[in-house]
């Protein structure tokens, strides 16, 4: 692992250890997952872990951002924005496909809206029921549900990007200058 500033968290009734047990767990699947171009994550655990045996009961081929967003804050706490790239990556590297999406299913709408759950090639995607065509997620002709019509995940991947750089730009002012 990487430099990682790591925390000793004690308390009478022992919910601290339990948080410094969960953050433990938090790192070690972020380290376990986060190496490649995208992250591995959906429903908050790496594709290699489930809570489940071997079973995933989250479709594991979609990235729920509401997930994604919890490790980008747990990296950026433990000083480890570099395992925040695949993250900044799936949504970068997407851009077209995103604006697309939001032409197509947002009626015609220019720009784009991050769909919250979203396939690896940035289309939307909810795999529930209800939603009637796995991909109908985040379409304006939707009646509100879960995640059909949640607008604000392009919001918030800015606003983990500018703290991904504010925490960059305050660890490169804290190297010493060597001559």
């Amino acid at each position: 692992m990487e430099d990682v500033d790591l925390m000793r968290l004690s308390s009478s009734d022992h919910v601290a250890e339990y948080f410094e047990n969960l953050r433990m767990i938090d790192l070690f699947t972020t380290v376990a997952e986060s190496r490649d171009r995208f992250p591995g994550s959906q429903a908050g655990i790496g594709d290699l872990f489930s809570s489940y045996k071997d079973s995933h009961y989250w479709s594991p081929s979609a990235y729920w951002h509401w997930n994604l967003r919890m490790q980008v804050s747990a990296n950026l706490g433990a000083g480890l924005p570099q395992f925040n790239e695949p993250y900044f990556n799936l949504y970068n590297d997407n851009l077209d496909n995103i604006a697309k999406w939001t032409k197509d299913h947002m009626g015609g709408r220019p720009g784009v809206c991050i769909p919250e759950t979203m396939r690896f090639s940035g289309q939307g995607y909810e795999n529930r029921v209800v939603a009637q065509d796995p991909r109908n997620q985040l379409q304006r002709r939707l009646q509100p549900y879960f995640n059909a019509r949640t607008v604000s995940t392009g919001a918030e991947v800015a606003l983990w990007a500018w703290q991904q750089y504010q925490l960059l730009i305050a660890v490169s002012s804290l190297r010493p200058i060597i001559n």
